[in-house]
Order: C-alpha cells, then sequence, then structure tokens
C-alpha cells in the first residue's frame, strides 16, 4: 500500500509540472502570436520569462552571416557584457545551449540558447536566473521550448516583412516601366 501510495504521489507530481508547463507555453505562445512585429513579439516574451521565471533575458539577434549585432535588443532586461557576448557568437555559430548550467563554457552568467529554425538561427536568448538561484532541469527544458517557439514566431514575421518587400519592389518595377513606356511613347510621336 505505501509503494502504491508513493507511486501515485509521484505521477500526480508529474502530472502537476506537466500541467504548469503547458499553461507556461500556451501563455507565451499566446502573448507572442498577438504580437504584430519583431519588437512585440521580444518584448513579450521578455515578459513571459520574468514572469514564469523570475529571470532576466536579452535577445541577440542575427545578422545573415556577419554574425549577431553588437548589443541587446531594446525589449531586453539583462545586458549581456562582451564575455556573455562572446558565449552567444559561439551559440549563434554551432546551434546548440552553452553557458551556464552546460558543460560548454559553464562560467558564464547567463544561459544562452539558439534561437533556431528548421532553416536558420535568427539569433541568441541568453537568460539569467536571480543571484543565487539555478534553473532546474524542467525549466531548462521549458526555455528550450520557449527558445523554439519564438524562433518559429520570429521566422514568420521575417518572412511576412521579405513578402511585403518584394511586393513593393514589385510595384516600383511596375511603375518604372510604365513611366518609361509613356516617355518613351512621348519622344517616338513627335519624331513620327
Amino acid at each position: 500500500t505505501g509503494q502504491l501510495t508513493s507511486r501515485i504521489r509521484a505521477q500526480e507530481r508529474d502530472e502537476r509540472r506537466r500541467e504548469q508547463r503547458a499553461q507556461a507555453l500556451y501563455r507565451l505562445i499566446r502573448s507572442i502570436a498577438t504580437a504584430a512585429t519583431m519588437d512585440e513579439v521580444l518584448s513579450n516574451a521578455v515578459t513571459q520569462i520574468h514572469e514564469i521565471l523570475g529571470a532576466t533575458t536579452a535577445f541577440l539577434m542575427g545578422q545573415s552571416q556577419f554574425g549577431l549585432t553588437s548589443k541587446a535588443h531594446p525589449a531586453s532586461t539583462f545586458h549581456p557584457d562582451e564575455k556573455e557576448r562572446g558565449v552567444a557568437t559561439w551559440v549563434y555559430r554551432n546551434r546548440r545551449n552553452a553557458g551556464r548550467f552546460t558543460d560548454t563554457l559553464p562560467s558564464a552568467q547567463a544561459f544562452h540558447l539558439p534561437l533556431v529554425t528548421s532553416e536558420q538561427v535568427m539569433g541568441v536568448m541568453a537568460v539569467q536566473p536571480k543571484a543565487d538561484e539555478t534553473f532546474t532541469l524542467d525549466q531548462r527544458d521549458l526555455l528550450e521550448s520557449f527558445a523554439r517557439q519564438i524562433a518559429i514566431v520570429l521566422e514568420k514575421e521575417k518572412l511576412r516583412h521579405d513578402a511585403e518587400t518584394a511586393s513593393v519592389l514589385s510595384k516600383s518595377d511596375q511603375l518604372h516601366r510604365a513611366l518609361f513606356n509613356s516617355i518613351s511613347h512621348e519622344l517616338r510621336t513627335p519624331l513620327s
């Protein structure tokens, strides 16, 4: 009876943890899915991470093949120094977690996660826990899920922006051709 009771209590604890994780993911996804711009996405993500884990967060965004931006995104509440930016650069290039709580560059102040989509790395999320606190394995898994979801939303926002840019360029090209044809016609008529 004692073993059965302890097994049921362990299952109950596991169910509570899964429920808390699902609720946290739901709140994050709901808040970033309603955002209209990349800045809102990152601002909402910083707010959710602070509410759920009490941690400060920095987002260092990628600049295509040139690496990361030199400064954290303005929505960030954690401002990494040179050493932390070096860890973030390593994470960006290698597509792997590093920093605090990992075997790679563990002397860092923050836990660094790549914002990876199927095709590219959008940037790096650095999360610094409160002083003298650590992230549990469940919390690190939750942060990895957050990073994946944020990367997907950022990729969607980037694709939407690229589509708008392509549309504007197409319209500009059409206007250019119409203007050129009009001028060309006006010059040919008097010569005829």
